[in-house]
């Protein structure tokens, strides 16, 4: 997750509540908001289960399922997007 992502939390609070139409003294915001502790919450909860699974996790999961369609699937579409250098041939 972390690679594909990064460490950004996925929610970014844009803090409507000051930003709004007549916003509240600054006094009123000394804790985040609740959409964004929830938001941050959730985000813990599902970081943490997808750290236990790798992509080779996955990848066994979905060859275990495979008849050799899948993989031919991704081979033709890995083939069709290559990119080709210099010194290959072109199609």
């Amino acid at each position: 997750m972390l690679a594909v992502e990064g460490p950004a939390p996925a929610f970014r609070c844009a803090e409507i509540r000051q930003r709004g139409p007549n916003p509240l003294p600054g006094r009123y915001f000394t804790r985040p908001c609740q959409i964004n502790a929830a938001m941050l919450r959730a985000e813990k909860a599902y970081r943490a289960e997808l750290a236990k699974v790798s992509i080779a996790d996955i990848a066994a999961d979905v060859m275990a399922d495979d008849d050799g369609g899948i993989a031919a699937r991704g081979c033709a579409f890995l083939e069709r997007h290559e990119r080709k250098t210099g010194n290959q041939a072109s199609s």
